[in-house]
């Protein structure tokens, strides 16, 4: 009898204890962001440490900082027992969404399956952006390498200063370390024909490319490039342009 209500005991107590902890409500991961020299607030949480969704967030760190409408996460319970947490992370802000799975490994996190869908707008150029990359190498310093990410730029438009290219689709494949990654771009059979190379140093970064006007007669477009790109002849141009995003 005593052998049976210590199993009993015991039982309730590791069920007691396991609803604790899988209870654990979303909001105490503002601990995790403090452990990691992250400052993040919210203005709701929803869910648990282990499957949540945090709303009106604003992540900053080194006085740089993202305010998100919202970061919804699922960790996988099974890959705690190998030591090697797993994350399905989903985020949203005004300019999109991205998704992505995440594996730790000691200090490094390994990405793939990432998925984005963004409005990128700059002072002199604005698009829609989908991104593919089957596989990133990050830590908390930042990205450290990709290796063929697929870009689709759509509805590309440049702002020349006195009017607006609409410069089509375009599509570019992604590689490189933390020290820059090499983007090459390459023509997606819009109107205006592009290919080039990109650097990213992130948050800045550079372009060389490649513009062919040659399927157009408009003349006000050619005025407009001219005032922004260097005429090479035979409708074609070259573009230089670089910023921080």
């Amino acid at each position: 009898m005593t052998k049976r209500w210590f199993g009993l005991s015991l039982c309730a107590l590791i069920a007691l204890l396991s609803y604790l902890v899988l209870t654990i409500p979303a909001s105490q991961l503002i601990r995790a962001c403090a452990a990691s020299n992250i400052v993040c607030s919210f203005t709701r949480s929803d869910g648990t440490v282990w499957d949540g969704r945090w709303s009106g967030v604003t992540i900053a760190r080194n006085n740089q900082g993202v305010r998100l409408s919202s970061v919804g996460w699922h960790v996988s319970l099974l890959s705690l027992i190998s030591l090697k947490p797993e994350l399905r992370l989903e985020v949203e802000s005004d300019q999109g969404k991205i998704s992505a799975l995440i594996v730790q490994q000691g200090e490094q996190f390994i990405v793939t399956d990432v998925l984005a869908d963004l409005t990128v707008v700059q002072p002199m150029f604005s698009a829609q952006v989908v991104v593919n990359a089957p596989y990133v190498l990050a830590d908390l310093s930042g990205v450290q390498q990709v290796d063929d990410a697929r870009v689709g730029v759509f509805d590309l438009r440049v702002n020349t200063g006195n009017s607006v290219l609409e410069a089509g689709a375009f599509s570019a494949v992604a590689n490189g370390t933390n020290e820059a990654i090499e983007v090459q771009v390459r023509d997606g059979g819009g109107p205006i024909g592009a290919s080039g190379d990109c650097r990213l140093f992130v948050p800045n970064y550079e372009c060389s490319l490649l513009i062919d006007i040659s399927r157009l007669s408009d003349d006000n477009i050619r005025r407009g490039l001219e005032s922004v790109a260097s005429p090479l002849g035979n409708g074609q141009y070259q573009f230089d342009v670089a910023g921080r995003f």
